[in-house]
């Protein structure tokens, strides 16, 4: 009775890797290299084809709630939108009842090359609806949840996953994972605790041991901030690609060719024109404005700090001809005589500047902050005038 219910557990749960499979899947798609991670509000369809221009070859959906996804269908109209030249593409799918991962695979898969499952997210949202990083302790649920996704989609399963503390756990949490039907595998570095404040640098080392343990394909997530730290981490861990999320966020064309015109001038990427390029990617294909303002936010930082009143009227635009606005009275206050904002703020006095414009703003709380801010900066220049060489020094 024992080996009988075993092999049955084998039979139902556990599906024999087929690595050949995987790896065909992944040629298939193009062997992807510079992936757009998933993003909830982040990673909408504009932003996908706004960043395919950059040198992305693969992009994740924003995750999607399967439970709401199946039962309501205002949420199911505006939560993913996509187009027939928006692949290859991954749609990522969160939850914890494998039947209703399913029905919720199933209304997606025609639309998407992989469907994968969101192991990732530490938010307190992911705990309070019982998935994604809270679920990586119930691996017998894993096992049910990949396996039934695995068995019942025409498109494969994909998993992206946070690590345990301990390597070791790591691996045996991904091999878990890939006998249970997982065909590629998506390794973020860092730990569930690692989150906002605490993240911490992630640690490819784990990744490195996931990727020589396991016979499918394998994505890097962590500590991508350029095109040279993706392939840096490609060649460190052995992952055949590598995801960013928060520094595409910053900058769209973060894996742009580096043999490109604007990659050899090293010179900061000119904001305004990211911006009023992603706009006419949102004028092509329309989403809720709260993802435009996102982007425009994390784009457009470093100006607004300089002008906040542009700071609350982003906030409240309501219209992309608003944003637009933003953007025509932004660069005309930060580049008005044709010096771009980005180049300036690599001049610490011109940075010092800034804070001394808003300190003079500023609430008595933010006063003390900057203070102490303009004190480092002081410090920072007076350090780097040290070790300055004469003009007529030899070396």
């Amino acid at each position: 009775l024992c080996f009988a219910a075993c092999w049955k557990m084998t039979q139902t749960d556990e599906i024999v890797v087929d690595s050949q499979k995987a790896w065909a899947e992944y040629r298939e798609i193009g062997s992807p290299k510079y992936i757009c991670a998933p993003m909830v509000d982040g990673s909408e369809l504009p932003f996908r084809m706004f960043v395919r221009k950059y040198g992305v070859d693969f992009c994740y959906s924003p995750m999607i709630n399967a439970g709401l996804f199946v039962r309501d269908l205002k949420y199911r109209s505006e939560v993913f939108s996509t187009t027939q030249s928006d692949r290859p593409l991954a749609i990522q799918i969160a939850g914890h009842d494998p039947d209703i991962l399913l029905r919720c695979a199933l209304l997606l898969q025609d639309s998407c090359d992989a469907i994968d499952l969101n192991l990732g997210c530490p938010q307190n949202i992911a705990r309070r609806g019982h998935y994604g990083a809270f679920l990586q302790d119930e691996w017998e649920l894993l096992t049910k949840i990949v396996s039934t996704l695995s068995q019942g989609l025409r498109v494969p399963v994909w998993c992206k996953i946070r690590v345990f503390s301990d390597i070791q756990k790591t691996v045996s949490y991904a091999k878990m994972l890939e006998r249970a039907g997982c065909r590629l595998l998506a390794v973020h570095g860092r730990t569930r605790e690692q989150n906002k404040q605490l993240a911490g640098a992630a640690s490819w080392q784990h990744i490195r041991a996931v990727v020589d343990a396991l016979s499918i394909p394998v994505f890097a997530n962590g500590n991508i901030a350029s095109r040279k730290d993706a392939d840096e981490c490609m060649k460190q861990t052995g992952a055949v690609g590598v995801l960013s999320a928060y520094g595409l966020l910053d900058n769209p064309t973060l894996f742009k060719d580096v043999r490109s015109d604007e990659a050899q001038s090293n010179l900061p990427p000119n904001r305004i024109r990211i911006a009023r390029e992603y706009l006419s990617y949102a004028r092509e294909y329309p989403v809720a404005l709260c993802q435009i303002r996102l982007h425009l936010f994390k784009l457009l930082r470093s100006r607004l700090n300089a002008h906040m009143h542009l700071n609350s009227q982003l906030a409240v635009a309501k219209s992309l001809d608003d944003f637009e606005n933003v953007l025509d009275q932004l660069e005309q206050l930060c580049d008005h005589d044709g010096v771009q904002f980005e180049i300036r703020l690599q001049d610490p006095e011109f940075v010092k500047s800034l804070e001394v414009s808003r300190l003079n703003s500023s609430s008595d709380e933010a006063k003390k902050a900057l203070k102490r801010k303009l004190n480092r900066i002081d410090d920072e220049n007076a350090e780097q005038k040290q070790f300055q060489p004469h003009n007529n020094a030899n070396f």
